[in-house]
């Protein structure tokens, strides 16, 4: 080695080049290696077609089926309302198996959660690091699977039970009896796969490579009540598929004898649909952005997090007043069997008010979360990484949704308080009808979500969506404050019904075919087409040269696995 630089001399007066950077970070913007690298970049965006991940395929499967089931059944009962067909039974039928599986949305934002805590150990790209781990990745696919295939399943249970008991051959009852059993099997894969991909998020460790910054290794706090929050939410819905399996095997009584506390309990069940993907929406989308403004860090105030967990245990108190409550209302059975609303203890009522305190501090917490992280003047480097109208919309749809769950429970608390139903009726009706129509909000912010996640892992964390894309997620979210609006008017002032319910459909056409192009938007996004608004990828004569070193890093890497 001496030899061979002794042999060629180094000339006198070397220039040399300072590069000042921080380590684990990006070089400043200017420099030239950051030049180099920013086209090194393009050339391999360029020339690679990045797929889309495990991950974000189930969640594509499954949000994008769940759409398109619920607008199979908004048309079916479109047509039945215009008497175009006369299809009852089926609109029954395909409303009890959308009910069935309306826990997608949370399973989607558990493994949106798996998603996130992989690109914060990988700095942005998990592939080329192998995670989730391999098993988890079987999990989602295999929970993904079993949950896609109990619609049609469901379907045929639905078919086989007959408009009526007496028209039911044996062949059809054996059938039935064989599909439940099929259906309960799906179930049980479902509910041990997500044991898994919770198993997966707490055993999930940062590749060898990032181990230097050991401080930023933690799971999120976003993450952490994201997945305490699924193992709540699906608890709850153990519970009530396995009263429901009691009530129909009879083991506490007469079959259907206990109906009306089943009622209840599915009650219950909404209470904790209704919070549950929100929460998690709002806690998943505000980890989004701390990673964009901070990628390698992605650290939030201790005060954000303390509010992560608050409004995560008073979910869970939520959840448990609703329970206890629902006990005691079960108590006020009068001598025929019935359950009177009226009939309300002090303790009963207590109950209602804590609630009602509970979803005030829930939606209080939700605003400052959003407010704080969701405005273009939260940290300095925010003008070099606007807000996207995908988080703007997402924003207004949870902000909106709890806003309205706490005024319609704020007059329902009154109305029980006053142990009486007739007061404030029409505010009551208006708002537990705009609440319903709020059931859009978790699906198209997961979607939303979706293709902003889609754009970041295109871009290295620069990109937004599409133009056009940004542009249906405005006019969905402005269908749906449109249907909340308009929804409760039908009821309340009892004019023009016909009218109002036409014109509630073609919202929610609307609606759907903007779901539709949100995930035709996600397949074909390319690094070029995923810079809408919000995006920071710079497209001049200095980024021409972009992208080829980490094509070089990614194979590379890939080599070692």
């Amino acid at each position: 080695m001496a030899q061979h630089q002794s042999a060629i001399p180094a000339p006198e007066n070397l220039p040399y080049v300072i590069h000042q950077k921080t380590a684990g970070e990006s070089y400043p913007p200017g420099t030239d290696l950051y030049r180099k690298k920013e086209h090194l970049k393009k050339k391999r965006l360029e020339s690679e077609h990045i797929p889309l991940s495990m991950t974000m395929s189930c969640i594509l499967a499954l949000i994008c089926t769940f759409i398109a089931f619920g607008a199979m059944v908004k048309t079916l009962q479109m047509l039945n309302y215009l008497r175009w067909i006369d299809r009852r039974r089926e609109e029954k039928s395909w409303m009890n198996v959308e009910a069935s599986v309306v826990f997608i949305p949370m399973l989607c934002v558990l493994f949106l959660a798996v998603r996130l805590q992989a690109v914060q150990y990988c700095r942005g790209d998990p592939e080329l690091f192998g995670l989730p781990q391999r098993w988890v990745k079987t999990a989602m696919a295999s929970c993904t699977g079993a949950a896609l295939l109990g619609i049609p399943v469901h379907l045929s249970v639905e078919a086989c039970q007959g408009a009526d008991k007496t028209q039911r051959t044996k062949c059809s009852i054996c059938c039935g009896m064989v599909l439940r059993t099929i259906l309960q099997s799906l179930m049980l894969v479902v509910y041990v796969c997500i044991l898994v991909v919770c198993l997966g998020v707490a055993l999930m460790r940062q590749p060898g490579q990032f181990h230097l910054a050991t401080e930023h290794s933690h799971i999120s706090p976003a993450v952490i009540c994201t997945v305490f929050l699924s193992i709540v939410y699906f608890l709850v819905y153990l519970g009530l598929v396995t009263w429901k399996k009691v009530n129909e095997i009879g083991l506490w009584g007469q079959r259907m004898r206990f109906n009306t506390p089943q009622e209840y309990l599915e009650n219950v069940n909404s209470n904790v649909d209704a919070f549950a993907p929100m929460l998690c929406v709002c806690f998943l989308g505000t980890r989004i952005r701390a990673l964009q403004l901070d990628p390698l860090h992605g650290d939030m105030e201790p005060w954000v997090q303390s509010l992560f967990y608050g409004c995560s245990a008073c979910f869970v108190l939520h959840t448990i007043f609703s329970v206890t409550s629902t006990w005691m209302n079960l108590r006020q059975q009068d001598s025929g069997g019935q359950y009177s609303v009226g009939a309300r203890t002090p303790a009963s009522i207590l109950l209602e008010v804590l609630k009602l305190l509970l979803v005030a501090l829930i939606t209080v917490g939700v605003c400052a979360v959003s407010v704080r992280f969701f405005t273009t003047d939260t940290h300095a480097i925010a003008d070099s990484q606007p807000l996207a109208l995908t988080l703007q919309c997402t924003v207004l749809l949870t902000v909106m949704y709890f806003v309205v769950y706490l005024m319609h429970t704020s007059v329902v608390t009154v109305q029980l308080a006053s142990k009486s139903s007739h007061n404030l009726p029409m505010v009551e009706v208006y708002f537990r009808h705009a609440k319903d129509s709020l059931d859009f909000c978790p699906k198209f912010s997961i979607l939303f979500l979706g293709t902003f996640m889609r754009a970041l892992h295109l871009t290295d964390g620069e990109g937004a969506p599409q133009a056009w894309c940004q542009i249906s997620q405005c006019i969905a979210t402005a269908t749906i404050v449109a249907l909340a609006v308009v929804r409760g008017i039908t009821l309340v002032m009892n004019k023009h019904t016909g009218a109002c319910t036409c014109f509630i459909y073609i919202l929610s056409i609307v609606a759907y075919a903007c779901a539709v192009e949100n995930a035709f938007a996600i397949w074909i996004m390319t690094p070029e087409s995923a810079s809408g608004p919000g995006s920071t990828v710079d497209r001049g004569p200095d980024n021409a040269l972009a992208l080829l070193m980490k094509a070089a890093v990614r194979k590379s890497v890939v080599s070692l696995f």
